[in-house]
């Protein structure tokens, strides 16, 4: 396998995070907002929930762009071996 081109992996990298971002949105949505036995979201009831959905943003955004950086699912180091044959 060749080397990438530094400049273009990052921006490789960067694009996987922003494909893998709503999965992990999702995640964290799921994961940040505990639902009661009834059904409701607890932010729902709460005067906090605001902040809960700023949280899930960057909870996203940072673990779709650290899991990029560290391998991701490959799809980063595909795209620049494929973009530097062009």
């Amino acid at each position: 396998m060749t080397r990438s081109d530094p400049a273009l992996l990052d921006a490789c990298r960067q694009f996987e995070a922003m494909m893998l971002r709503p999965l992990f949105d999702s995640i964290a949505a799921s994961a940040l907002m505990p639902v009661r036995p009834d059904g409701d979201s607890e932010a729902e009831s709460d005067a906090s929930g605001g902040g809960c959905a700023a949280m899930q943003g960057v909870f996203g955004e940072s673990l779709a762009l650290a899991l990029a950086r560290a391998g991701g699912i490959g799809l980063a180091q595909m795209l620049a071996s494929r973009l530097e044959r062009k």
